[in-house]
């Protein structure tokens, strides 16, 4: 059982199929918050499922329910953690789905930035408060399942936005169908489970695949180890599907092959000559280094995704710590100010746009440019924003992250010395699609007359290297009557499009 998110991030991280995350997160609730149960319900068009059910008695699992009948469609929905310290007394939950069940206190968190895909709940069967550090570690479990549940459909359908399609009632939804190519690079990715009967016949697969090509060309008469030179693909594709002991028994199997059907005199057992034992050592030797290179490889990868997860953690933690001293920092003006709540509002909303930035993104999934704008621009009063452009333009997490950084920037530079540092100063901001390359226009209006400063500073030389880093444009001017600002990107995050 895992004791710390770190280890169920690391957990999440060799997962490979939906019911593995399901399996590793609920687990995870029931022994980290100490709950009695936890579910994982997964988003299906404008119903939900519930894909596991771990407890001390039966729950929901294979239950499909529509997203307003229940506080994990609410959780889903808002893209908010829910709990409720007694269900009785909750209007959000429905009473024919807990009334049978034992649970009395749940919390459920959304799965998936931006738009939820899922959510996780924990239950208990007594009245119990949850508490802040437990609710942090739930969301944290359920950010690494959003992440892990993203990488899996990226492997399955060679997108990152794969979607599911709704299916009946109580069945799991089925998946489009992709193309060829995506699916075979998904196989690759995700592999066979190592040292099991389907790694082996796997690798013997290839082996004969690799035995009937040669075979062919002995026929059209070349000889030699030309023939032989096929079955080093066919290591190495068992190396890759199915780790190193179905490579090294690929790499057995075709020595064998090579021994028995394309030395001379072929299709015998006769006693090897001094030239067949050097090109069987060749190639032994060759084969053995590919399987050792292979799982060095591998194994600097598996060590390379520990550390991302620990960098995760360290992330989430941060972010944490950023939003207490933001809550605390707050809480103090309104103490020192109780007399004046206007004075104290203003500078608590100073305050939270200071830290707008703070809630790290760890996005994995496409975003819409108003919900990336609005999450960002919220802090500085959305009300003197004037936002204009197609709603459904969506950004890749790259695009997405740069946007969000720049605008930012902007934003706090009109906080300190343009349109919003007045009462009535205002930003007209739109956005616009052509030739492959996402456009924000920036304009600042009713503030007071700028110009372009002496120096530029740290945060706009850093947004600038980051745009043109990534292949784009960023134009910043200072005209008298309001900076306004032009960031151009490409949509794959590319330097040009395909």
């Amino acid at each position: 059982m895992p004791d710390s998110v770190l280890e169920i991030i690391h957990g999440l991280s060799l997962t490979r199929s939906e019911d593995e995350i399901a399996e590793v997160v609920s687990q995870a609730v029931r022994t980290l918050l100490h709950a009695d149960g936890a579910t994982l319900a997964l988003r299906d068009g404008d119903h939900f499922y519930y894909a596991t059910g771990e407890a001390v008695s039966p729950l929901w699992k294979g239950r499909r329910l529509p997203m307003n009948g229940c506080i994990a469609g609410w959780c889903m929905t808002n893209g908010q953690i829910a709990a409720s310290a007694d269900i009785r007394r909750d209007s959000r939950m429905l009473a024919e789905i807990y009334r049978p069940a034992f649970v009395r206190s749940l919390a459920v968190a959304p799965v998936g930035a931006g738009a939820p895909i899922a959510a996780l709940g924990a239950y208990w069967s007594e009245q119990h408060q949850p508490q802040p550090e437990e609710l942090d570690r739930l969301q944290a479990i359920a950010d690494g399942a959003g992440l892990a549940m993203a990488n899996l459909h990226r492997a399955n359908a060679g997108h990152p936005d794969a979607s599911v399609p709704s299916s009946a009632p109580g069945e799991r939804p089925v998946r489009d169908r992709v193309p060829l190519g995506p699916a075979i690079e998904g196989f690759l990715y995700r592999g066979l489970r190592p040292n099991s009967l389907q790694a082996y016949a796997f690798a013997l697969g290839c082996v004969l695949v690799a035995t009937m090509l040669a075979l062919g060309l002995q026929a059209a008469g070349v000889s030699g180890l030309v023939g032989g030179a096929f079955f080093f693909p066919a290591v190495l594709l068992a190396l890759l599907v199915g780790g190193s002991r179905s490579g090294a028994a690929a790499a057995a199997f075709g020595g064998v092959a090579l021994y028995y059907f394309l030395m001379e005199p072929p299709w015998s057992f006769s006693p090897p000559t001094a030239s067949d034992v050097i090109d069987l050592a060749i190639y032994a030797g060759s084969s053995a280094l590919m399987v050792l290179t292979v799982r060095s490889y591998k194994r600097m990868v598996q060590n390379l995704k520990q550390e991302d997860a620990r960098h995760l953690i360290l992330a989430l933690e941060q972010q944490h710590r950023a939003k207490n001293a933001v809550v605390v920092a707050e809480a103090i003006v309104r103490g020192g100010l109780e007399t004046d709540p206007v004075q104290a509002r203003i500078i608590n909303q100073r305050i939270r746009a200071a830290f707008a930035d703070v809630d790290i993104h760890l996005r994995s999934r496409r975003i819409r440019m108003p919900s990336l704008l609005n999450q960002e621009l919220e802090p500085f009063d959305l009300a003197r924003f004037d936002m204009t452009g197609d709603a459904e333009t969506a950004l890749i997490p790259e695009v997405s992250s740069i946007f969000t950084l720049a605008v930012h920037e902007l934003a706090t530079n009109a906080l300190k010395y343009g349109a919003l540092s007045v009462p009535d100063g205002r930003v007209e901001l739109a956005w616009r699609i052509a030739d492959g390359q996402a456009t924000i226009f920036w304009r600042e209006t009713g503030g007071p007359p700028v110009s372009r400063p002496e120096k530029t500073g740290y945060g706009t030389l850093l947004l600038g290297r980051l745009v043109r880093a990534a292949g784009g444009e960023l134009v910043i001017s200072f005209p008298a009557t309001g900076a306004t600002a032009q960031i151009s990107l490409w949509l794959d995050g590319k330097r040009s499009p395909d």
